[in-house]
C-alpha cells in the first residue's frame, strides 16, 4: 500500500507540473498573439490622436414630440431653432446622455446638426444646403477637455472655426419661456436606448 501511495503522489506531482507548464505556455502564446493581432490593422483614422475620453457613437435617429407630450421641468434649458417658420426645441437634458450629444435631422428641407457638450456647456448648430442630405456629423469623444465631433470623416473640436459647415442661428431659453412662446412647436423626444 505504501508503494502505491508513493507512486500516486509522484504521478500527482507530475500532473501538476505538466498543468503548470501548459498553463504558462498558453499564457505566453496568448500574450504574443494579442500583440500580433493588431499588427495588420489599417492606419488610425485620428492620425494618432489619443482621445482622453473616447466616445465615438453612430448617428441615432431622433423624433419630435408635441409641446403637450413633453415632460420637462420649467427651468430646463432649450436650444431653440426656427426653421422655415417652424420652432424646434432641443432640450440640453436630452442631448446629455452618452451617445446623444449630436442630433442630425432634416427639418423641412434643411439639414441641421445640433451639437452639445455637457462638460463645457458648448452648443453649436450647423446646417447644409436646402434639399441636401442629412449632415455627416457624429460625436467622437473628449480630448483636452473639449468635445470632438466627426464631420465628413474628419475630427474637429466642436468650437473649431474651420469646420466645413455653415453655422445656424439658435438661442438658449428656458422650457417655460419656450413652451409659452411656441405652444405648437416641436420638441426633441427623449431617446430610449435598446
Amino acid at each position: 500500500m505504501a508503494h502505491f501511495i508513493k507512486y500516486s503522489l509522484r504521478a500527482l506531482c507530475l500532473c501538476m507540473l505538466a498543468t503548470a507548464v501548459a498553463w504558462g505556455y498558453l499564457a505566453y502564446q496568448d500574450r504574443n498573439s494579442s500583440r500580433n493581432r493588431y499588427a495588420n490593422l489599417p492606419p488610425d483614422p485620428t492620425g494618432g490622436t489619443q482621445m482622453s475620453t473616447p466616445g465615438s457613437m453612430e448617428r441615432i435617429d431622433r423624433t419630435f414630440d408635441a409641446v403637450s407630450d413633453s415632460a420637462l421641468q420649467d427651468d430646463d434649458i432649450i436650444i431653440a431653432l426656427e426653421v422655415n417658420g417652424v420652432h424646434y426645441a432641443y432640450p440640453k437634458c436630452r442631448l446629455s446622455d452618452i451617445g446623444a450629444h449630436v442630433a442630425t435631422e432634416i427639418l423641412g428641407d434643411i439639414p441641421i446638426a445640433v451639437t452639445y457638450c455637457n462638460e463645457t456647456e458648448c452648443v453649436r448648430v450647423f446646417t447644409g444646403d436646402a434639399g441636401g442630405d442629412r449632415l455627416d456629423v457624429t460625436q467622437e469623444g473628449l480630448d483636452e477637455g473639449k468635445f470632438v465631433i466627426l464631420v465628413n470623416g474628419k475630427d474637429f473640436f466642436q468650437d473649431d472655426e474651420s469646420i466645413p459647415l455653415q453655422d445656424y442661428a439658435f438661442e438658449l431659453v428656458s422650457w417655460s419661456q419656450w413652451k409659452t412662446e411656441h405652444p405648437d412647436g416641436r420638441v426633441l423626444a427623449d431617446y430610449v436606448w435598446e
